[in-house]
């Protein structure tokens, strides 16, 4: 379970937790983050008052990880041999393409934030989101990237017109390739590429805008979509070491999956990746 759900638990005064497979990497109870998890379920001021969560796991571990694992098998694999004989996932199909920009002030200590007014966020933040034009491929990595004409764009479409990257910016860094799916949707995923770049120089959105600065250590996780959580992190520190680096390392990117049920977040995989070799087959591969 992750700390929101240890939360909650602990707000309804659960009194035991029983879960299948850990998640090692966010998970709030077997993980590197489980010292946060054992505070919130037993130190913290709010719950002293409560008896601390009897935790236990490992019950249906191997099934319970390959539930999730053979979900994401079956994405990512070929459907060429299926009743009408297409396949429906990425092959030689179109699917919707966006860039994010996630824009950091000349100390790189702040992060532009847009709040939507409508759609689908409506009311939350995200970075600067847009779309770029339809694409087609084999896989979401073998996709090509955008160029820095189409992410100005859908910068500046995101930004109502108030953030030029070729007035204010300077390099463009992608550090990330995420698909984003529908729960018992059998469409094909949205596929995102993230982007982090630097301003020249001092800006202050107008304030007509919904464009807000945040200090990085402070970003409002709570008021935006909550794989935000999961993938700022990652591409905010590799474009702190791609951009103090010397020389640069080798380019890595962040490779992932969100599977979600209208605005909640069921499960992802995330992997750090090296850049495509050839036939949309990454080089090699390490996980997070």
């Amino acid at each position: 379970p992750c700390c929101a759900c240890l939360a909650c638990a602990q707000a309804f005064r659960v009194q035991s937790v029983t879960y299948g497979a850990p998640e090692p990497r966010f998970g709030c109870v077997a993980s590197s983050r489980a010292a946060a998890g054992a505070e919130l379920c037993n130190n913290h001021p709010n719950y002293r008052k409560h008896r601390p969560i009897k935790l236990s796991g490992g019950l249906m571990a191997e099934e319970s990880a390959k539930l999730v694992q053979d979900f994401f098998l079956q994405k990512r694999t070929s459907a060429a041999n299926d009743d009408e004989g297409t396949n429906r996932w990425l092959c030689g199909l179109a699917v919707d393409v966006t860039a994010q920009l996630l824009l950091l002030s000349p100390d790189r200590s702040r992060v532009l934030l847009t709040q939507h007014r409508s759609g689908a966020f409506a009311g939350r933040f995200t970075g600067l989101i847009g779309a770029v034009p339809t694409r087609s491929a084999l896989d979401s990595m073998a996709l090509p990237e955008p160029t820095r004409e189409e992410v100005r764009s859908a910068v500046l479409e995101a930004s109502e017109g108030h953030v030029d990257i070729d007035e204010l910016a300077g390099e463009t860094r992608r550090h990330g390739v995420l698909e984003f799916y529908e729960w018992e949707s059998a469409e094909n995923p949205l596929i995102e590429h993230e982007y982090v770049a630097t301003l020249s120089r001092d800006w202050s959105p107008p304030p007509e805008s919904t464009l807000q600065w945040f200090p990085r250590h402070a970003i409002p996780f709570s008021s935006m979509p909550d794989d935000d959580a999961v993938w700022y992190p990652d591409t905010l520190a590799l474009d702190d070491i791609s951009y103090t680096a010397q020389p640069p390392p080798r380019k890595r990117l962040l490779s992932g999956s969100f599977v979600f049920d209208g605005q909640a977040m069921l499960f992802f995989d995330t992997e750090l990746i090296a850049p495509v070799a050839h036939r949309g087959r990454p080089a090699s591969t390490s996980r997070m």
